[in-house]
């Protein structure tokens, strides 16, 4: 298996509630979490496996630690540089991809929404108040995603619910703290080596 095709299914489980090709249609329903916080996102989808996520969400960066398989592979995205890395813990290897995708942008709208969001009212989930919107979002190409999102006062997404082109996805935020996130968990750690994306 390339690197290339280990990152982008890196990639893969977190970027379910949307297409890659509704990205930018979908551009002006994001607005970015106020505050950094740590948390774990499940995605579930119908027939498949439960996917945990780790997330850390900084100012400019976030990281996904992913069960890719053990230990963790994990993403760091630079939304200002425009980069992402992956991170091979068990090869001490970091891979670099392409500043072209919009990884970062995806990444984010799983986290946060705004624009055409009809609000809905307010709830609860896991004892945290959200505010339940309907979200719906398309492309040339028809629908793009169907359903909900609930957000906290500050922008954290802690469900989003819904059916894509691929099916149904349902993801919830877990464990959420808010806080300060140590800036050593979006650097490559000392030792790790580069390997070219296309390599082996």
């Amino acid at each position: 298996m390339t690197w290339r095709k280990a990152g982008a299914m890196a990639f893969g489980a977190l970027l379910s509630v949307a297409d890659a090709d509704a990205g930018r249609a979908a551009e002006d329903a994001v607005r970015r979490p106020k505050v950094p916080f740590t948390g774990d996102l499940i995605v579930k989808r119908p027939g498949e496996r439960p996917v945990r996520i780790r997330l850390h969400y900084g100012v400019t960066r976030l990281r996904m630690d992913v069960p890719w398989p053990e230990p963790r592979v994990a993403t760091v995205i630079d939304r200002l540089r425009r980069k992402a890395v992956v991170l091979l813990p068990r090869r001490r290897e970091f891979v670099t991809l392409p500043a072209g995708a919009h990884a970062g942008a995806m990444a984010d709208r799983l986290i946060s929404a705004r624009g055409g969001l009809e609000p809905l009212g307010p709830d609860r989930i896991g004892g945290i108040a959200v505010t339940r919107f309907a979200l719906k979002t398309r492309t040339a190409a028809g629908t793009a995603f169907e359903g909900h999102v609930w957000l906290t006062d500050d922008n954290i997404m802690i469900r989003t619910a819904g059916r894509t082109p691929k099916g149904p996805v349902d993801i919830i935020l877990h464990n959420l703290r808010r806080g300060a996130i140590d800036p050593a968990l979006f650097a490559i750690p000392p030792g790790y080596t580069e390997r070219k994306a296309g390599g082996r």
